[in-house]
Order: structure tokens, then C-alpha cells, then sequence
């Protein structure tokens, strides 16, 4: 699969990777020579992406794991650290939405929607910065969305407020570990 040595001997975790546009993320990343560790909340889907980007040529490991449990965070980044060596590159994609009015939405809704979305880019952000620090060097992808700067069309308020706060979170971490 590999169409390119850019990231030859990279090592990369695309969280949400068993469909979608993390799907689509990782097998770029596939394309340009990294190495993947496939991270969904499914096993099943997990595990057909790894198994797609293996048939193709590219070491990939399926680490199937919620990103909003520290200790499954921190078991993904150790397995896919062992699997490939340091941890190069993190794409924080995972995510959920709901279209609940802020009237309706149940307290565990709201939870759940800010969970996905802002703390799974702080816990994995957080578990992977000292390898790549290790390492020298590091790239961090957090997806948020336009609903991030304005309002959501198709999401309620806490996937709006969870996009705003990736983007605030995003500019800090820039800020706090960005090398001269």
C-alpha cells in the first residue's frame, strides 16, 4: 500500500479508526509509509481496518478501547508502543453527536457527548506527549468541527460546546509543548 516513504518508520494512533473519516485518516496515513495502531470503541470494525491496511502492506495493530477511560488510553498507547516502538503521531478523531434540544438532553447524554469528544483528546493527548517529547518528535491532529466556532447544524449543544473546547484546548497544548 505504501505510496510514499514520508512517514517511514513512523508510528501513528488514529482513534474512531473502524469506519469513517478516521477509517479514511489511517489509511492515508497507510499510504504515506506510517505504521497504525487502529483504535475504535468496536472491536469488530477495529479489527477490519487493521486487517485491510495488513492485507495491503502496512504493519497495523487493532486496539480495540474507550478513549474516555484513562486506564484504556493508557493500555492503547502501551500496547501500540510495544507493537512499533515511540508513538509519532496521534489523530484524535473519535467522536459521537446527538441531536437533542438543550431542554431534552439527559445529564448522561451530556456527559457521554463531552466525554467522546473533548476529554478523549485530553486523555490521549496526555499519554502520548511523553513518547513523542522522548522521541524529539511529534504530531498531534485533534478533529474538531465548524460547529467549534459556530453553532451545530446537525448536533446539540454539547457536541457544540465539546468542538468549542477542543479548539480552545488544541491552541493551549500548541502553546504549552510547541519547540522552537
Amino acid at each position: 500500500m505504501p505510496q510514499s516513504d514520508e512517514l517511514k518508520g513512523r508510528t501513528a494512533i488514529v482513534t474512531g479508526a473502524g469506519q469513517g473519516m478516521g477509517k479514511s485518516v489511517a489509511l492515508r496515513l497507510a499510504e504515506m509509509g506510517a505504521r497504525l495502531a487502529i483504535n475504535d470503541l468496536n472491536p469488530d470494525t477495529s479489527a477490519r481496518t487493521a486487517a485491510e491496511l495488513e492485507s495491503s502492506g502496512t504493519e497495523a495493530l487493532s486496539i480495540p478501547g474507550d478513549v474516555t477511560k484513562a486506564s484504556d488510553v493508557r493500555g492503547m498507547v502501551r500496547c501500540a508502543a510495544d507493537r512499533f516502538g515511540p508513538i509519532h503521531i496521534l489523530v484524535n478523531n473519535a467522536g459521537i453527536l446527538y441531536p437533542t434540544k438543550v431542554i431534552d438532553i439527559p445529564e448522561e447524554e451530556w456527559d457521554r457527548v463531552i466525554a467522546v469528544n473533548l476529554k478523549s483528546t485530553f486523555l490521549c493527548s496526555q499519554a502520548a506527549l511523553p513518547a513523542m517529547q522522548e522521541a524529539g518528535w511529534g504530531r498531534i491532529v485533534n478533529f474538531s468541527s465548524t460547529a467549534g466556532k459556530n453553532i451545530s447544524t446537525v448536533g446539540g449543544a454539547h457536541y457544540t460546546a465539546a468542538k468549542a473546547g477542543i479548539l480552545g484546548f488544541t491552541r493551549h497544548l500548541a502553546k504549552e509543548v510547541a519547540v522552537s
